[in-house]
């Protein structure tokens, strides 16, 4: 049983082509594509007979507000430490500068140490495709956006979270770029859990730190795809990691930091797993175990132009283009 417009037409495809029959009863079926977890039945899961691609409990990193609580409660640990190859040490080093404006102590340190000058992010904190992003510039802009917001018989400041921008990022021809890696969750008892290296999504126009227009902070396709001129360029916002490479040897960031020329391929694909591996760790105690619970995530991080390597957010519900075909050796939990 399939449901939803997010892949369903290539999940279709490669289950008829392994002999799978499409049901249209709601309870008489082995496997349910949902596009949202609200089409699934949980109560009247069959457990050890069906197959259900959401697990229920994975807000815990899908929302950006369960992903910081979860990094922050992880990071609080011993557990991490010393665990699963060499994870940060430190949250700070790949997780910006996140607060919840709902909370008035975190919105306090937030009005603290923000700058008259400072560039940071409002975020929703459940909600995709950039749908109510927008830039705060400085302190007047937080204080404004508070007051308005505390104003209105519903402010839903709990729904929002503000996190550091990064206004150093590396860019590709003068575009920004942010890459797509997926974690699949195959099973959550046992956990199961499997990585694949990602792919570039570029913006369709010039990087312009001080422009208001979202499109061009913003790499996603939906974003992008209200550009002008995306029919025109759509081939060139999607590289792969060859491609990265190839572009970093040739304008000569990676001699400029010292690094080897097979760097993306190597060093930062592990990286990549390695930090991917983390935010599971920090969600793996709230994700409901139970025989037939699978997820699959789309994990989106940044580069500065230090080749730093930061987590912007975790998505539910991933586009599983055919670029999703190949999965690499389980991680080792």
């Amino acid at each position: 049983m399939i449901h939803g417009n997010n892949g369903n037409s290539l999940v279709e495809k490669s289950l008829t082509a392994r002999g799978w029959e499409c049901s249209d009863s709601p309870d008489a079926f082995h496997l349910k594509w949902s596009e949202i977890k609200t089409h699934i039945d949980y109560e009247n899961f069959q457990e050890g007979q069906q197959l259900v691609n959401h697990i229920p409990t994975s807000a815990c990193i899908t929302t950006k507000s369960g992903l910081l609580t979860s990094l922050r409660s992880y990071f609080g640990s011993p557990i991490f430490k010393g665990k699963c190859g060499e994870p940060p040490a430190e949250l700070s080093e790949f997780f910006p500068e996140t607060f919840r404006l709902g909370d008035c102590r975190e919105r306090e340190r937030l009005l603290s140490i923000i700058g008259e000058d400072d560039l940071w992010i409002c975020k929703p904190t459940n909600s995709n495709q950039g749908k109510g992003i927008f830039l705060m510039k400085g302190k007047n802009d937080l204080i404004e956006y508070v007051d308005k917001r505390k104003k209105l018989k519903k402010d839903k400041l709990a729904r929002r979270i503000v996190q550091r921008y990064i206004t150093n990022p590396l860019l590709l021809d003068g575009r920004k770029f942010d890459i797509r890696v997926y974690l699949l969750v195959a099973s959550t008892r046992p956990f199961n859990v499997f990585f694949h290296t990602g792919y570039l999504r570029l913006t369709v126009g010039q990087y312009d730190n001080n422009s208001d227009d979202m499109n061009t902070h913003l790499t996603n396709q939906y974003m992008q795809k209200k550009h002008p001129n995306y029919k025109e360029t759509m081939q060139d916002t999607v590289w792969t990691m060859q491609q990265l490479q190839d572009y970093l040897i040739k304008e000569g960031h990676l001699d400029r930091l010292g690094l080897g020329h097979d760097w993306v391929m190597n060093d930062l694909n592990e990286r990549l797993k390695s930090l991917s591996l983390t935010v599971f760790k920090s969600a793996q105690s709230s994700l409901a175990p139970r025989i037939g619970y699978f997820d699959l995530f789309g994990l989106d991080f940044m580069l500065d132009d230090n080749l730093n390597t930061w987590l912007i957010e975790v998505n539910t519900n991933p586009a599983p283009t055919p670029t999703v075909k190949y999965w690499t050796l389980s991680f080792p939990l």
